[in-house]
């Protein structure tokens, strides 16, 4: 279990592990997981190799990552087409790695996979941070935009509604406590 509480079930990244993993058994793995945790969400690979078809086949429901670049979204519009075709929901789109002005509209990603956009992460420094310390950018900058677009994200998958404490400045602190408050 990870600090936070997030139970975690990392994959190996030694070729060593992958030489006896079989993606086919995750459809009958998954199952043994209900009732220890309220979501289990599963990362799956991305394209439509072997991998990745084991992950859509043994999910209920499936939730496309994608960048707003036309190369990621094209695959991502072929995953939901064979998602799909399998009789899984497609319950929306997250768009990471956002904030370029090369990037393509939010409202043209929606309508080119016909799906709705659930969740906008744009990108940051303070990612590539988090990456360094091997934490999660909700934990090494709450504040950032990333991390409240995360936040936001989490609460709308267990339908809550997420809202940003504002902090107080420094000045408005500063009277706060000459008035006792």
């Amino acid at each position: 279990m990870h600090n936070s509480g997030i139970k975690l079930l990392p994959a190996g990244i030694s070729l060593a592990d992958l030489k006896d993993a079989n993606p086919d058994k995750l459809k009958k793995v998954l199952p043994s997981l209900d009732g220890l945790a309220d979501i289990v969400l599963v990362d799956g690979a991305a394209g439509l190799g072997r991998e990745a078809l084991a992950v859509l086949n043994a999910v209920d429901d499936i939730l496309i990552i994608t960048n707003p670049e036309i190369p990621s979204i094209t695959d991502s519009l072929k995953t939901i087409k064979i998602a799909e075709k399998l009789g899984k929901a497609v319950r929306g789109v997250i768009v990471t790695r956002t904030g370029s002005e090369n990037d393509l509209a939010l409202e043209n990603v929606a309508a080119l996979l016909g799906k709705p956009i659930i969740g906008v992460i744009p990108e940051d420094d303070s990612m590539k941070s988090a990456l360094l310390k091997k934490s999660a950018v909700i934990h090494t900058n709450p504040k950032s935009k990333s991390a409240i677009a995360y936040k936001r994200l989490a609460a709308y998958l267990i339908g809550l509604k997420y809202e940003e404490k504002a902090e107080e400045n420094l000045f408005v602190k500063f009277l706060n406590k000459l008035r006792g408050r």
